[in-house]
């Protein structure tokens, strides 16, 4: 098959390659002329008598506004985490960071953690970022202090490989400059990078889009496998949304021919797939884990799903005044409706339309409708029109998202590099023909000072007074220079430059700095992830060597939001969790154990754990408690202080079982569900919450009904201590722990059901000495247990991923496709030449 596709391309190669008549934008040395272009001087200017040297100024001015707008985290005054709404960057990034950087120290590469909730899979979330890689082996200080520099970095490259991407359509190299700017420095890339997540989303889309151009003009297929490869490794997620906006810029391409080929346009479509294909196919371990992980989370299984809501929002519902009047606003600025917590637009400021790609750009955009062919006025729009479609009706935003959530995020991003796109054809027309339309010039600045003013918001006027006076500003300033360019066109060229450097360093510095940040200072006091729990922890672990979890009654982080992933940050095991994919499992149990109370998709990401819940604390190895409050009363019946730091106060639980434990009675499941809150901690000290698909397989055991659960009058402290014994009995005593691999022993008088406080996975596999596999079942329809015979048993428990060693096979038929099209397009190339 690809033998096929390229003898074929090359076959029809010229009608592969751009038109290059008037009406092509993307060309600037037409072969035929039409009359109005016969008697247009070609123009010879500063920047293309530079040649290719303008990759150098394009770069140089990307690292200039970087440097400016990143000035206080180059010099370690600030740290790039945001105390404010951008706080996933300290509640989830950070800890996942300090995880990993820890995990990857002591256990190699990760793979199981009880540092998520009470145990995950955590093998997708090792590569959010491939770049992160770089600062694992500089420990955790050092990683925070650099954040900054690995997001200007990111934020450089992706600008200076859009610029050769652009270059490779043939636009001029003012042009290309200009792009690039907008690129690295647009309201999204900005924005989106305070979560980490998206500025890999822009780095690879640059990659992604130079990559097909190679492929699509000159059959290199080496580039374009690589991105889709890396966006895999890091957010499968939008492999989706990808496709859209790539099929939709495929299709554009090849409507700007002069005439379209079908045959050429299926055949490009195909290369392309099988491009990427490819690159899917080289990161398949990756891929395979995020798919599972999304399976295997409420989020992804549908049981806590938005969709439903959404899909039945009316397909034609128009958008309500304040969220298009959000979206029109922030084409102006970022910020123009505030910064951080003080954004008053709709949603949050993270989530909310975005579009924000330079103030030039909206000048610019219908300057392309001119003196074009009704044909491409048709195709232009179309392009655009798809865009604004999901802007006006937000039914059709939520299919372009998959119905997976109302907010913008991605989507932003697709509209933004859309009208930048536009704006920069139109551009690099006006520079090539010194042709301008003054109607539509002028036309368009009343236009848009128009939208700028309108009073979307029924409150008083809710803009940044000085973000709207120089976005006014700049708009008159800009009409002025491209009213010039025709005619003053060196110096109207560097003025265009030069104000929208001025732009992007003034707005850029706005989004990035104007916010609540953590300070290097920050680092350095007792305060935050920093604060006495460290030295609590580091106490914990000096006494006691043996596992155990710990809750803590407060949240360290200094973040608005209070943090759910104190463990992964500070380095214990402890219950809580805050991540979109939470264990299936794991939340399963909170559900039944009445700590999740409904179906809300948001209850499922955001995980309190047990820290409400005293005796299940007890059954799950929560051996101690931090706490900065003063105890009540029946706090201090249940737990011992045993240690104070600064004010860390550490408390030991009087009735803590071990990792694994036996029971001899079971209760089903069904019956379970029942009980209210209290009888369901009672009654898990007393028997084996079995499904009730498996009650066959405990026939044997004593079986507890509705009947035995206590009364609320009988629920004492007495009671707790002497369950605890009992099962204290037969406990699973551990003699090798790593996270993934786990060998101990326990001893039973009769038959049992071994509880483990182990979120049920189907890769974890337990055999005893003689090399004898148990099956697992399920226990309070979250945990792990496995049955045991009266005797002596030396248990393994080994985690493995399934799908990683399929995902390899898989990766290694990935690299040898990509070996075969090289080796296929050098080949033909040579045939060619």
């Amino acid at each position: 098959m690809p033998s096929k596709i390229l003898s074929m391309s090359k076959k029809n190669n010229n009608s592969n390659k751009p038109s290059v008549n008037e009406e092509k934008i993307i060309s600037n040395t037409p072969k035929k002329p039409n009359i109005t272009e016969q008697n247009t001087t070609p123009l010879v200017d500063f920047f293309e008598n530079l040649g290719n040297k303008c990759q150098w100024i394009a770069l140089g001015l990307l690292i200039l506004i970087g440097g400016i707008v990143f000035k206080d985290f180059l010099f370690f005054d600030k740290i790039f985490l945001y105390k404010d709404i951008g706080s996933d960057s300290l509640n989830f990034s950070d800890p996942l960071l300090s995880h990993s950087i820890r995990y990857m120290h002591d256990y190699g590469f990760p793979t199981w953690s009880f540092e998520f909730g009470m145990g995950q899979n955590i093998f997708a979330f090792t590569l959010l970022d491939p770049i992160d890689y770089l600062l694992y082996p500089l420990g955790v200080n050092t990683m925070r202090s650099l954040l900054g520099y690995k997001v200007l970095f990111e934020l450089v490259l992706a600008g200076f490989v859009f610029y050769h991407y652009l270059r490779m359509l043939k636009l001029k190299h003012l042009t290309a400059i200009m792009g690039s700017l907008m690129y690295a420095f647009s309201g999204f890339m900005i924005v989106g990078s305070c979560w980490f997540i998206f500025s890999v989303e822009v780095l690879t889309m640059a990659f992604i889009l130079l990559g097909f151009e190679k492929l699509y003009q000159k059959n290199q297929f080496w580039l374009f496998p690589l991105p889709i490869a890396y966006l895999v490794i890091s957010r499968p997620f939008v492999l989706a949304t990808l496709t859209i906006f790539l099929i939709l810029y495929i299709s554009l391409r090849f409507f700007m021919e002069e005439k379209f080929n079908v045959k050429n346009y299926i055949l490009t479509l195909s290369k392309t797939a099988l491009a990427g294909i490819t690159g899917v196919l080289i990161a398949s371990p990756w891929l395979l884990e995020h798919l599972q992980m999304m399976l295997d989370s409420p989020r992804g299984s549908g049981a806590n799903s938005l969709s439903g809501m959404l899909k039945a929002t009316p397909m034609f519902n128009l958008v309500d005044k304040i969220q298009f009047g959000t979206a029109i606003n922030r084409m102006f600025a970022s910020e123009i409706l505030g910064s951080g917590n003080d954004f008053k637009g709709w949603q949050n400021i993270m989530e909310a339309p975005n579009f924000y790609v330079g103030i030039p750009c909206l000048l610019l955009i219908p300057q392309l409708f001119s003196n074009i062919s009704r044909r491409l006025k048709i195709v232009y729009g179309s392009f655009l029109g798809i865009w604004i479609l999901p802007i006006l009706f937000p039914y059709f935003r939520y299919a372009f998202s998959f119905f997976t959530g109302d907010y913008y995020r991605s989507f932003s991003f697709y509209v933004g590099l859309s009208l930048m796109l536009i704006a920069l054809f139109a551009l690099d027309k006006i520079v090539s023909t010194k042709k301008i339309n003054l109607i539509i010039l002028f036309s368009t600045l009343i236009g848009l000072l128009a939208l700028l003013y309108y009073p979307y918001f029924e409150v008083e006027d809710i803009k940044v007074g000085s973000i709207s006076s120089f976005v006014t500003l700049m708009l008159l300033v800009y009409t002025g220079i491209i009213y010039s360019l025709p005619k003053q066109t060196r110096m109207a060229q560097f003025a265009l430059l030069g104000v929208f450097v001025l732009e992007l360093a003034y707005l850029s510095s706005i989004s990035i700095n104007n916010r609540d940040l953590v300070t290097s200072d920050d680092l350095k006091n007792k305060i935050g992830y920093n604060d006495y729990s460290n030295e609590a922890i580091a106490f914990i672990k000096k006494q006691d060597k043996g596992f155990y979890r710990i809750d803590k009654r407060y949240s360290s982080t200094p973040a608005m939001h209070g943090s759910l992933n104190d463990g992964m940050a500070q380095g214990y095991y402890g219950t809580s969790s805050y991540n979109s994919f939470n264990q299936k499992y794991y939340i399963q149990y909170l559900k039944a154990v009445g700590i999740i109370e409904g179906k809300a998709e948001a209850e499922t990401r955001w995980a309190e754990g047990l820290r409400s819940r005293m005796i299940l604390e007890g059954l799950n190895s929560v051996k101690y408690v931090l706490s900065k409050s003063p105890s009540d009363p029946g706090t201090l019946m249940a737990f011992d202080s045993i240690a104070r730091f600064g004010d860390v106060t550490v408390l030991k639980h009087k009735f803590v079982l071990p990792l694994g434990f036996a029971y001899d009675e079971v209760l089903s499941f069904s019956d379970f569900q029942k009980c209210s809150s209290p009888q369901k901690d009672f009654m898990s000290l007393r028997a084996a919450v079995v499904s009730d698909s498996n009650l066959n397989e405990v026939s044997n055991f004593k079986k507890l009904t509705l009947a035995d659960t206590l009364l609320p009058a009988s629920f004492s402290f007495e009671t707790i201590k002497n369950s605890v014994d009992s099962l204290s009995q037969n406990t699973f005593q551990v003699k090798g722990f790593k996270p993934d691999f786990i060998q101990g022993s326990i001893q039973t008088s009769k038959k049992s059901i071994l509880y483990l406080s182990i979120p049920f996975d189907k890769n974890w596999r337990i055999r005893d000495s003689k090399n004898k596999e148990y099956n697992k079942i399920l226990l309070t329809n979250g945990m792990t247990g496995i049955i045991l015979d009266a005797g002596n048993h030396e248990l393994e428990l080994k985690f493995s991923s399934s799908n990683l060693a399929l995902g390899k096979k898989i990766s290694y038929a990935g690299i040898a496709l990509m070996a075969l099209l090289i080796f296929l397009t050098i080949k033909f190339k040579k045939t060619d030449e």
